[in-house]
């Protein structure tokens, strides 16, 4: 008498193609995921610190300062107090005094008050932005919307800051 049995399990071949298909979906995902951080998060990001730098000036009733340097590399830009603008703050996730864009990514025109040359905003206790801040008497209030332009591989974001509101889009 012969007993036969069943055999179970994967054949080899069976076990190749499985492996071959998730090579290829990890290949797939792999270059998704590493082609770097976007300009629509680096401008998300911007636009929140520049948001966290009015919640400062409100909170803390003092002026405070929004500093870009789009000609370093990368560009970058930090926070500090109006009274101590050499003194950037830490910031709260790096703990750096600087933020600063991946390699690729870069500011476009930084335009305040219709000049393209001025590289702060201020905030005032109220949180008004400011093209330009000496006092609470000597100040220049933001005339028009304030846009700032982040540019990486052919793809553009603006951030935009109202005057009078400071309220802060990013289209």
């Amino acid at each position: 008498m012969r007993f036969f049995f069943k055999q179970t399990g994967f054949t080899m071949m069976e076990l190749i193609v499985v492996i071959l298909l998730l090579s290829i979906i990890a290949a797939y995902a792999a270059s998704r995921w590493s082609s770097g951080v976007t300009p629509s998060a680096q401008a998300q990001q911007l636009a929140a610190d520049i948001r966290f730098t009015q919640s400062l000036a409100m909170t803390h009733n003092q002026t405070y300062v929004i500093t870009f340097t789009p000609a370093t590399t990368p560009d970058s830009y930090n926070i500090a107090t109006q009274a101590t603008p050499g003194t950037p703050l830490p910031s709260l996730v790096t703990g750096n005094t600087s933020t600063s864009f991946v390699s690729n990514t870069a500011f476009g025109v930084i335009t305040i008050n219709g000049v393209t040359t001025n590289q702060q905003i201020f905030f005032d206790d109220f949180g008004i932005p400011y093209a330009a801040y000496t006092s609470s008497t000597v100040n220049t209030p933001l005339s028009s919307v304030a846009t700032i332009k982040i540019t990486s591989g052919g793809s553009t974001r603006t951030i935009s800051i109202s005057p009078t509101t400071g309220f802060v889009t990013v289209t």
